[in-house]
């Protein structure tokens, strides 16, 4: 049976460290983006808050300021902006395009 939950299981902590991983392409489209994995030859896209998350994660920003950057751009509450940023970091390293870093304790 498969894994309903997705291969990523650690928590997603506020200073934890979402990396791109290598050798993806990425363009933007208009306001929504694309992105290819050539290893796979899967695409996938992303709409425009999605395409936000991308960039961020690109200037290497920990999941808190990801999250302060989400909450000013998108007027959106904390508590919910939380939830769906961890499920798209979630969904993205189940997915091989990102994979999380964690401070050490």
């Amino acid at each position: 049976m498969a894994d309903l939950l997705g291969r990523f299981r650690e928590p997603i902590h506020p200073d934890s460290l979402p990396i791109l991983c290598k050798d993806l392409l990425h363009c933007h489209l208009g306001g929504d983006a694309a992105i290819l994995d050539p290893r796979t030859g899967i695409y996938y896209g992303l709409n425009r808050v999605g395409a936000r998350i991308w960039d961020h994660i690109a200037g290497q920003k920990t999941v808190a300021q990801i999250e302060r950057d989400l909450i000013e751009e998108f007027d959106v509450e904390p508590a919910v902006c939380s939830g769906d940023l961890s499920r798209f970091l979630k969904r993205m390293a189940d997915s091989d395009l990102v994979r999380i870093e964690h401070a050490a304790l």
